[in-house]
């Protein structure tokens, strides 16, 4: 069990009932609003105020795409589900490419890192960049 003092500094004593009304509401939500960070910090996993956080972390973002909508949204789904069965980048990007090469033929590329530059050339319509978390996925079609 977690103890923790939280210094609020509480000013009940006003001249009028309004006033003393927004000053208990201000020191409630501040209190609640501490306690949330508080324990955002604390990284205890099965807790409530971490699915804000996790959230975060599988957060997609698309940063530059070449690519049918539909195409997109199976490319985000196989990265999340390459993501699931391995946590080996190579093995992530492996499992994207022999995906795309089995359903949409070869041949594509796939490049998946949290630190990596890239200069390519693709096929029209066929290229996304993204973002799930702070992992990077390329993928294109060439050749």
């Amino acid at each position: 069990m977690y103890f923790m003092f939280i210094h609020c500094p509480f000013l009940v004593r006003t001249r009028s009932a309004k006033s003393r009304s927004r000053l208990i509401s201000y020191n409630i939500s501040w209190i609640v609003n501490n306690f949330i960070l508080i324990m955002s910090r604390s990284g205890r996993s099965g807790s409530s105020f971490m699915s804000e956080g996790n959230k975060k972390q599988d957060e997609v973002v698309v940063k530059n795409v070449d690519m049918a909508e539909d195409l997109q949204e199976e490319a985000i789904q196989a990265a999340q589900d390459a993501m699931t069965k391995s946590k080996v980048e190579k093995d992530v990007a492996a499992a994207i490419k022999k995906k795309f090469d089995d359903e949409h033929q070869p041949t594509w590329h796939c490049i998946v890192g949290r630190n990596f530059g890239s200069y390519v050339t693709h096929e029209s319509k066929h290229f996304i960049y993204f973002y799930i978390g702070q992992k990077a996925f390329l993928l294109f079609k060439s050749g």
